[in-house]
């Protein structure tokens, strides 16, 4: 069993966490997926603008 940020990071996120933890790294990968969704399309809208 690794960290909690190492479940957060990896695809299967959470999944081998107990009751107790998972609740929190379930969040966090949420979190996390979101951030990276929101970069991804402000790249793309600074890459459009660009050209």
């Amino acid at each position: 069993m690794g960290t909690l940020l190492e479940h957060v990071e990896g695809d299967e996120c959470a999944e081998d966490l107990d009751d107790e933890e998972r609740p929190l790294a379930m969040f966090l990968c949420f979190m996390r997926r979101g951030l990276i969704n929101i970069l991804n399309q402000e790249r793309i809208a600074l890459r459009r603008s660009e050209n």
